[in-house]
C-alpha cells in the first residue's frame, strides 16, 4: 500500500514542469489572510497521498477546526454580526428620531402659520376699526360744525330781526347797543339750555 502511494506521489511530481517547482515560493512567504484557502489547498495537493487532511497546518492559520468544517474565526464572526446588528439598530433609531423630529417640526410650522394668519387678521380688523372710528369722528366733527353754523346763523337772524323790531332809526346808539347785548345774551342762554336738555 505504501509503495503504491509513493509511486503515485512520484508520478504526480514528475508530471509537473521543472520550472514550476523551482520558481515556487515557500508557503510562509506567500501566506496572508487573503489567500489562506489557496495555501491550504496547495499544501493538501502537495501531500495529497501521504497526508489526506492536515489539521496541524490548518491550525497555524486558524485557532481550531469547527464541527461544521468551516475555517472561519467564529468569535470574530459573532462579534461582527452583533456589531452590524447594533449599527443597523442605531441607524433605524436615528431614522425614527429624524422622522419624529420632522413630524413635530411640521406640526410646529403649521401652528405658527395659523398663529401668523390669526395675528394678520386681528391687525387687519384693528386697522379697519381704527379707520372706521376716524371716519365716524370726522363725520361727527363735520356735522357739529354744520349744526353750529346753522345755529349761529339762525341766532344771528333772530338777533337782527329783534333789532329791527325793537330798534328805532332815531334811537340813541348807546341805548341800541344795550338792547342788542341783553337780547343776544337771552337768546344764547335760551339755546344753550335747549341743547343741554336735548
Amino acid at each position: 500500500m505504501a509503495n503504491r502511494d509513493e509511486a503515485r506521489a512520484k508520478s504526480f511530481t514528475a508530471s509537473m514542469p521543472p520550472a514550476a517547482t523551482e520558481l515556487k515560493l515557500p508557503l510562509l512567504l506567500t501566506a496572508r489572510p487573503g489567500n489562506v484557502g489557496v495555501q491550504i489547498d496547495a499544501h493538501r495537493a502537495m501531500d495529497l497521498f501521504t497526508h489526506p487532511r492536515s489539521a496541524t497546518f490548518t491550525s497555524q492559520f486558524h485557532e481550531i477546526m469547527y464541527e461544521n468544517g468551516s475555517l472561519e474565526n467564529y468569535s470574530r464572526v459573532v462579534e461582527r454580526t452583533v456589531q452590524r446588528a447594533r449599527l443597523l439598530e442605531d441607524k433605524l433609531e436615528k431614522l425614527r428620531a429624524r422622522e419624529q423630529y420632522l413630524l413635530e417640526d411640521e406640526a410646529k410650522r403649521k401652528q405658527r402659520r395659523i398663529q401668523r394668519e390669526a395675528a394678520r387678521q386681528r391687525r387687519s380688523w384693528q386697522m379697519h376699526q381704527a379707520a372706521k372710528r376716524a371716519d365716524e369722528r370726522a363725520r361727527e366733527t363735520a356735522a357739529a360744525i354744520t349744526v353750529q353754523k346753522v345755529i349761529r346763523g339762525a341766532l344771528a337772524r333772530r338777533v337782527a330781526r329783534v333789532l329791527r323790531q325793537n330798534g328805532s332809526v332815531n334811537a340813541e346808539p348807546e341805548k341800541k347797543k344795550n338792547v342788542v347785548s341783553v337780547r343776544y345774551t337771552q337768546l344764547l342762554r335760551f339755546f344753550s339750555d335747549k341743547r343741554a336738555n336735548a
